[in-house]
């Protein structure tokens, strides 16, 4: 591994990772075992960022009625006519 440029973890790093906390290694004695970061020791456990929520305001529209919303402007309506519907 060269500095700056990233390796991933492997399916079996990963688990190897899992059992290792499972079996009650702290994340620092699973690092130094393995020979990772604590980083990528915790991006492993806690599936890294796809899991997070995201961050800022939540949407006023929701999805749906963003969908229906759509439907009803591809017609040929004004704003003022989409808003009395």
């Amino acid at each position: 591994m060269t500095l700056g440029i990233p390796t991933w973890l492997s399916d079996e790093e990963r688990g190897r990772n899992l059992g290792l906390f499972e079996g009650g290694l702290c994340i620092r004695d699973i690092a130094k075992k393995i020979k990772r970061s604590r980083d990528a020791v915790v991006r492993a456990l806690t599936g890294g960022r796809r899991d997070r929520r995201k961050p800022g305001r939540k949407p006023v529209v929701s999805e749906r009625l963003a969908r229906l919303l759509l439907r009803k402007a591809s017609g040929d309506y004004s704003a003022a006519q989409l808003k009395i519907e």
